[in-house]
């Protein structure tokens, strides 16, 4: 081409290899390539690695649900045993049989569903429900002891079962401030029976007294009047330990000599009375007789009553207090409902017994913390007629179904009825002691449901319900005297029989008339504290 002439020696051959044989841009190329492969493996095997990692701890999270929970120890020991064990046992056969252990996978497709069941299981099982309870109970507990309170009953023995297994619920019976100067009371009050103690005898003549000793009974009414409940109050007698020894305050003057003193005072004030009566028993004396004989009638009738009651049980007042807290069985019957079944509470059949009525039975509607028995009667309408209103209260709620229901202003509720002509008798605490039951009334309440602007009642409903009737010593006695005095028919024509012969009447013109015993007697009083008429 240049005008050299070839050389024969230089074959094609012999060019082509001596040209470079390597491609370095295309290696270059390559490399880089696998590079980009090799990063791209590594950052698919790093996210791979990630979200096992996750769907591992979201595995994890579900099992470890319970110990996550504000639990007691011994309830989160129940619960992983009975729930959780199971649960990992059916994730590891699911993993293993159904997704070949790919956990990402298994996250993905039915962990969120897996969750949420065992979740919704956890919540609604007995286990679960009873181990919130226990903590609740475990925070009033510890709450009340900060506060310085004492807890009915041996909390510490109860914690201690619970926690070593011996059982596996945690009672909290309640707790109360410990009662101040509770000795105060009885060392500065006479006991009701006398202010110069009990009569024990006689020595050198004159009667022997000694100081009214402070039973349990006393105590633990004082402790009720005080703001504690009956089981507060038994268990602080039992936290002193009390074995007798505490007495009632005692009047240390002589008492033979202010008995004396006082029957002096009381004859002379008779003799002074009963001066220049003698004539006017005479005017009464007709009188006088007509009402023995009508009296007579009451008291046979009367007493033709009571043995009617006596024969059904009733044994005038402490039968009555009898029948409503502690019921001979021969009186008692099961309480049916309108369609002739049997009436159950707390598991157990409700019995019923005669009730009071009269002035017994407003007592009787009081103690359970109602106005009356009787509801009032509302002014006449237009009509000149009278409807029955509604009875008041004290009492916020009532028990309905199992629930506490009260007004929705949250005001005493009010009643329609009170009826206690029937008592009933529900199996449980808080009656007479030893008992086992306590008795009801059968009330028919007014629920408030809404309240308008104005502040009044918009809708409300009637609830049939039954309310306790608490047992005290106090309510008892009180009972029991207002049915000797109110309800005894018998007692009240004694009264008027005796009035004539030992009494005497009263005459609008010259007052209080004595009888003829009752003049003579005078008259000998008079000649003992004035001396014999001039």
């Amino acid at each position: 081409m240049f005008g050299i002439p070839a050389n024969p020696r230089f074959s094609a051959g012999l060019a082509q290899a001596l040209m470079p044989t390597r491609n370095f841009a295309q290696e270059r190329a390559d490399k880089a390539a696998n590079l980009q492969l090799v990063q791209l493996d590594q950052q698919q095997a790093a996210q791979a690695a990630d979200q096992k990692r996750t769907a591992l701890g979201q595995v994890q999270n579900t099992l470890s649900a319970i110990d996550q929970q504000s639990l007691l120890a011994p309830d989160k020991a129940r619960l992983n045993l009975n729930l959780t064990e199971p649960f990992r046992q059916q994730v590891e056969a699911e993993l293993r049989d159904d997704y070949g252990g790919d956990v990402t996978r298994y996250q993905r497709e039915r962990g969120d569903f897996a969750a949420k069941q065992f979740a919704k299981q956890l919540v609604s099982h007995p286990l679960y429900t009873r181990a919130i309870q226990n903590m609740a109970n475990y925070a009033l507990a510890k709450d009340a002891e900060a506060k310085g309170k004492l807890i009915v009953g041996n909390f510490d023995q109860h914690y201690a079962d619970y926690m070593q297994g011996r059982t596996d619920t945690l009672h909290f019976q309640g707790a109360y401030d410990a009662p101040k100067n509770v000795w105060d009371y009885f060392d500065k009050n006479h006991h009701a029976q006398s202010p110069y103690g009990q009569y024990v005898g006689k020595a050198g003549g004159r009667p022997q007294y000694k100081a009214f000793e402070v039973t349990h009974q006393d105590l633990e009414d004082r402790l009720i009047s005080e703001g504690l409940t009956p089981a507060e109050a038994a268990d602080y007698i039992k936290r002193l330990d009390y074995r007798g020894g505490r007495t009632w305050k005692m009047d240390s003057q002589s008492p033979w000599e202010a008995q004396d003193q006082a029957q002096q005072n009381a004859f002379r004030q008779q003799a002074l009375n009963y001066q220049g009566q003698g004539l006017a028993i005479q005017r009464e004396g007709m009188s006088l007789e007509r009402h023995r004989t009508s009296a007579e009638v009451s008291l046979k009738n009367a007493q033709a009553q009571k043995a009617q009651a006596e024969a059904k049980g009733s044994t005038g007042s402490a039968g009555i207090v009898q029948n409503i807290w502690a019921p001979p069985k021969t009186s008692l019957s099961i309480a049916r409902g309108p369609n002739g079944k049997a009436i159950t509470m707390n598991g157990s059949e409700v019995m019923v017994s005669h009730g009071v009525g009269g002035e017994v039975g407003r007592l009787l509607a009081q103690t359970v913390g109602i106005e009356s028995d009787i509801a009032p009667l509302l002014p006449p309408d237009t009509e000149g007629k009278q409807a029955p209103g509604l009875i008041a209260s004290n009492l916020t709620s009532v028990t309905v179904n199992g629930q506490r229901v009260g007004n929705a202003d949250e005001s005493p509720i009010l009643f329609r009825r009170v009826d206690t002509n029937r008592i009933f008798h529900v199996k449980g605490e808080g009656g007479a002691p030893g008992v086992g039951r306590v008795p009801h009334v059968l009330a028919t309440a007014n629920i408030i449901d809404q309240v308008g602007k104005d502040g009044r009642p918009d809708k409300s409903h009637d609830v049939t319900v039954l309310l306790p009737i608490p047992y005290s010593a106090l309510a008892a006695n009180q009972i029991g005297a207002t049915s000797a005095t109110n309800n005894s028919d018998e007692k009240r024509a004694q009264t008027v029989i005796s009035a004539p012969a030992e009494t005497g009447s009263r005459s609008p013109l010259s007052g209080l008339i004595p009888s003829r015993k009752q003049q003579l007697r005078a008259q000998e009083l008079r000649d003992f504290l004035l001396g014999p008429n001039p």
